[in-house]
């Protein structure tokens, strides 16, 4: 096949690494990556990114982040091959977007999305917890955020309890006009009635 490896140390007709159809030394693309056997062994020894004792040229996950060239690929054709700009292509990056999280933690997902798969998202952090920032939001019910139990009634009222008003035997004190019981009340007209008879009194003598 011309790809600048032996034929006899491609498996000489016994191997078939992508499982084509086409044996390792016919096949100019010996894993199905989509980059060309010569290209990941542009040199002797073969690059072997992962260091897992599989040269690239027959390793369908060259940086070994769990996310196959291939996929890496496609997606770099969409969102660029070498997103964090640090010379090293996605397929062969650990962490493409050279955000929190290596592209193992990341995955494929698109927590945000945003289009964009986490792996390759700066803007999409992983938190500890495995899941997404919230954004600053904080939990339902903020028991400083909202208003206070005891800014309304405790009852359901419009009134807070002690807005004006307090129970007394009778009836309720709290206005200048009234009176705290039915008592007190008969005893003010009785007075005035014997100020009423006083007065008559003395315009009947003159």
């Amino acid at each position: 096949d011309d790809d600048g490896i032996l034929t006899r140390d491609e498996g000489s007709g016994s191997r078939d690494t992508d499982s084509d159809g086409i044996p390792d030394h016919l096949d100019v693309d010996d894993d199905g990556d989509g980059l060309l056997t010569e290209d990941e062994c542009a040199t002797m020894p073969c690059r072997d990114t992962d260091t897992d004792g599989t040269p690239d040229f027959l390793d369908p996950d060259d940086d070994g982040d769990a996310i196959p060239t291939t996929r890496e690929r496609e997606d770099g054709a969409t969102h660029g091959n070498d997103v964090d700009m640090d010379g090293n292509d996605n397929w062969l990056d650990t962490d493409s977007d050279a955000a929190d999280g290596s592209d193992t933690e990341e995955g494929v997902g698109d927590g945000d999305m945003d289009g964009i798969p986490d792996y390759l998202d700066p803007a999409n952090p992983v938190m500890p917890d495995g899941g997404v920032g919230d954004a600053g939001m904080v939990d339902a019910g903020v028991p400083d955020g909202g208003v206070g139990d005891d800014a309304g009634t405790s009852d359901g009222g419009s009134v807070g309890d002690d807005a004006g008003t307090t129970p007394t035997e009778g009836g309720y004190a709290g206005g200048a006009l009234c009176a705290t019981n039915g008592g007190s009340d008969r005893s003010s007209a009785f007075a005035l009635a014997l100020v009423g008879l006083a007065l008559w009194r003395r315009r009947r003598r003159r």
